[in-house]
């Protein structure tokens, strides 16, 4: 009786741990895909200094979100 208590403990510990990781790597993968779009915006247009401004801020934003789900 016990062992059954400690392997479907065991299994339900394992199971979330694995459905975290995967929501992790979502949103690393949503923040990436983000980075890129806007580093593709930073290259193909000329923009004011203010505007320029705005996009170094939001890429900053997006690298700490990206260093916290993907490292």
């Amino acid at each position: 009786m016990k062992i059954l208590i400690t392997i479907a403990i065991t299994c339900l510990f394992v199971s979330s741990a694995s459905l975290a990781s995967t929501k992790k790597d979502k949103k690393c993968h949503k923040t990436q895909t983000k980075i890129e779009k806007l580093q593709k915006k930073m290259r193909s247009e000329s923009y004011t200094t203010k505007k320029s401004r705005t996009y170094h801020d939001k890429l900053n934003k997006l690298y700490k979100q990206q260093f916290k789900y993907c490292f």
